[in-house]
């Protein structure tokens, strides 16, 4: 009988203290601790816990040694906890039962929405429909190419959207992503996106929204309705109503992830100072955001100041030394710190002659 080297996919003959003196890699030794945790070759509990020591030495945040744990139930809390979550919990009923009977008794007095401003306005509702001919004319058979090209445009689109009611999918949202699908479209695709923009209207908007919002989850929810509308207008490529949005949704709860799209989007329509505002903001709170970072490094670049620039990309480096894009951008400032080799000879040549001078 020949015992498996591989049976979970970490080689048996390595599973020992020797080689785990040798061993350096974080990697593997995540796969050595996958293997003993699942006792794949048996239990071996005091070569398991050297393992996690080391690994824990290299790479103390390693997803290989979280650790999960039941949800404890209110039976298994000591009778403090137990006191604090009852009173949490009455609380709770207590708020959204005001909640409720505030909601009922706006409906009696017949206004559905406290806030007119709460949702927007339907697009072009005060313009009746005008059909303008093109162009080159009223071609019926050109008509009928911009329309065709348009519903196979916003089938595209449609296919991509993300649900309004999938949380999950908009915390993955990358802004990025978008602006760069966005960049990447042809002419007449943004032409037929930006028919479909809102109506200037939705710009004109309050960049605060008021109205009665009784407690604090009613705020949040809010500006998470606000921040997916800015999402959704930042994917379809109109940037400043994307601002809008996002602005309305600081309105509500200040949130790092909602100034650095707003960041992006300001980036978009060129207004700098404002980008490298909001990045700021976020970096009061993340000194560490890569995404901020280097955002603010671009709005510095444009606003001519270089140093800042520079350190903010040297501050990315060191967070993610192996960032090409901080690093590509870095080297291009540098150049343009840097006089070019011909103006610092000039230089030097002035400074020898001042000193010869000087001694004469």
């Amino acid at each position: 009988f020949c015992f498996p080297t591989t049976m979970s996919g970490f080689p048996v003959e390595k599973l020992d203290f020797g080689y785990l003196a040798k061993c350096e890699d974080e990697k593997e030794l995540a796969q050595m601790l996958r293997a003993l945790q699942t006792q794949s070759y048996g239990s071996y509990p005091q070569l398991e816990e050297a393992v996690e020591r080391k690994l824990a030495k290299i790479n103390p945040q390693h997803r290989a040694l979280r650790r999960s744990e039941k949800a404890l139930r209110p039976a298994g809390l000591d009778s403090e906890a137990r006191k604090k979550y009852e009173e949490e919990m009455e609380d709770f009923e207590r708020s959204m039962a005001e909640y409720d009977s505030e909601l009922k008794h706006t409906a009696k007095r017949g206004a559905v929405q406290p806030d007119p401003w709460v949702v927007p306005p339907p697009r072009n509702k005060d313009q009746p429909f005008q059909q303008e001919p093109d162009q080159h004319g009223d071609s019926a058979a050109a008509r009928t190419k911009i329309s065709t090209h348009a519903s196979q445009v916003a089938q595209d689109a449609g296919s991509r959207r993300i649900p309004g009611h999938d949380f999950r999918a908009w915390d993955q949202f990358d802004a990025d992503a978008a602006a760069a699908e966005v960049d990447q479209a042809s002419t007449a695709e943004r032409t037929v996106i930006n028919a479909a923009a809102p109506h200037k209207s939705v710009r004109s908007l309050p960049h605060s929204v008021d109205g009665p919002l009784p407690t604090a989850q009613a705020r949040t929810d809010l500006a998470l309705q606000e921040k997916i509308k800015g999402n959704e207008s930042f994917r379809a490529g109109d940037y400043e109503e994307a601002a809008v949005f996002y602005t309305r949704s600081l309105s509500l709860n200040r949130s790092a992830a909602v100034y650095n799209n707003r960041a992006l989007a300001y980036l978009k329509t060129k207004e700098f100072k404002k980008a490298e505002l909001d990045c700021s903001k976020v970096l009061e709170t993340e000194p560490d955001n890569v995404k901020a970072l280097l955002r603010r490094a671009t709005a510095r670049q444009e606003l001519n100041n270089l140093r800042g620039a520079q350190a903010d990309l040297e501050h990315a480096l060191r967070q993610e030394e192996h960032n090409s894009e901080a690093q590509r951008r870095l080297d291009a400032i540098h150049q343009l710190l840097v006089p070019p080799p011909a103006a610092a000879a000039t230089a030097a040549a002035a400074a020898a002659a001042a000193v010869v001078s000087g001694e004469g």
